[in-house]
């Protein structure tokens, strides 16, 4: 027993000195792949004016037993020692990782509108940059694509620029409010008060000030005055939540749903039978009056039933996106015994990594470049090695290369950040349409 505890802890020893003499050199690499590419990128996007490249940059350097070995080879005296092949890189603080430079692969995807005169220069400032040479082996491939178009988003008016223009309208507006108010207030509105003479000509005889009359609360002020509408909590966020109540809604309290959200009848009314709906549009037709007793009562009612309401097609969809591949096989295989359509409309809205390996480069690319390097990788994480294997082919080999070191070198991956970064790419493939919902 004692002999095999020995053995176990000179073996444990072993191999956490081999990790710890190779650790500095991961990090190394990493570092000067990450800072050569931002660099690289920044100064492209100025260039081209263009935030559509991506660049992904592997190096490989010379290993300790390599650099010892040239320390020890013998010269003949009197000849000066052959230099090593620098990087162009000394603006770059590295150190003294320049002598341990082996070689530098670069890949630049460009977007397909570029012209060839721009995509000399860019790869002109790549050598320069980078500081490739042929002599040493440096690769450098530039290729063309054509990027996914992104769609607008109401989201993008909460970032810059759009942002610094909503403050500084709301501040004009503000500006006006006072300055208007102000001179209201000292130049007060008049009436000219004419008088009649014996002769009957009318001659003015003063300008008097309006009366001010207290205000009252009109509906229209009051929704301006910020007051919500009523049923202003339906929204189609939460029509999945209505489906399941509106069978045991009658055409009265439908009608009344739809007289306050008339905008909302294309969604409501589809997913009612046909006699129920023209009951509705009947009630609709008839002019009533209810009491805002009722109105409330019923609006508040529903609003609690919705607010309350556990599970859903959301929920359903959330959870299984953050299962392995085989789990959600078996769930849905389960569910479709039981109820086949529901199965069936799961199974194009939640994502598998059968779904990946069917996308095509491009949007293999737009995904990329949405969610990055690192969520890629999480989710290759919980894969097969063949299968990832299979879908790590589809890029090229720069690409492959970075994805396979964060793989390799990232610490072991939680199975909620494998979940986070699966709801990423999910998020970005319903934004294209890939998947529904």
């Amino acid at each position: 027993m004692i002999k095999k505890v020995l053995v176990f802890l000179l073996l444990f020893s072993l191999s956490w000195k081999i990790y710890a003499k190779k650790g500095p050199d991961v990090e190394t690499k990493i570092a000067i792949e990450k800072n050569l590419e931002e660099r690289l990128r920044r100064i492209l996007v100025e260039i081209t004016g263009t935030d559509k490249i991506i660049i992904v940059i592997n190096v490989q350097l010379i290993t300790e037993e390599e650099q010892k070995q040239e320390e020890e080879e013998i010269v003949l005296p009197g000849v000066p020692l052959q230099q090593k092949l620098g990087l162009g890189l000394a603006s770059l603080d590295f150190g003294d990782t320049s002598t341990r430079l082996k070689k530098i692969v670069c890949q630049i995807i460009v977007d397909a509108s570029l012209s060839d005169s721009m995509i000399k220069v860019i790869k002109d400032v790549a050598k320069g940059v980078l500081g490739l040479q042929d002599e040493r082996g440096d690769v450098l491939e530039i290729k063309k694509m054509e990027f996914k178009k992104n769609t607008f988003s109401w989201s993008q008016i909460l970032y810059p620029p759009h942002l610094w223009g909503i403050i500084f309208s709301i501040l004009g507006i503000i500006l006006v409010v006072v300055v208007a108010s102000f001179f209201f207030k000292i130049f007060p509105q008049t009436i000219t008060v004419k008088t009649t003479t014996s002769a009957g000509t009318q001659t003015p005889t003063a300008e008097l000030p309006i009366p001010e009359t207290p205000a009252t609360a009109s509906p229209a002020i009051v929704k301006e005055s910020g007051e919500e509408a009523p049923f202003s909590f339906l929204t189609e966020g939460n029509l999945e939540k209505l489906k399941i109540i509106l069978p045991d809604l009658t055409s009265k309290q439908i009608a009344i749903i739809l007289n306050y959200r008339p905008e909302l009848s294309d969604l409501i009314l589809p997913l009612l039978e046909e006699g129920k709906a023209n009951e509705v549009l009947v009630e609709l037709s008839n002019v009533r009056i209810f009491s805002s007793n009722e109105v409330k009562t019923f609006e508040e009612s529903l609003k609690e039933q919705i607010n309350f309401m556990v599970g859903g097609e959301e929920v359903i969809i959330s959870i299984l996106n953050s299962m392995p591949d085989d789990e959600i096989k078996k769930y849905l295989s389960r569910l479709k015994e039981k109820a086949p359509k529901t199965a069936e409309e799961l199974n194009k809205k939640v994502l598998t990594f059968e779904k990946l390996l069917k996308l095509d480069e491009k949007m293999l690319f737009t995904i990329l470049r949405e969610v990055g390097f690192i969520d890629f990788a999480n989710v290759l994480h919980s894969v097969d090695e063949a299968v990832r294997e299979e879908f790590l082919n589809k890029f090229p080999e720069a690409i492959k290369t970075r994805l396979k070191e964060e793989i390799e070198f990232s610490p072991e991956i939680s199975k909620y950040a494998v979940a986070q970064s699966k709801r990423k790419i999910a998020r970005v493939l319903k934004k294209k349409g890939i998947l529904e919902g």
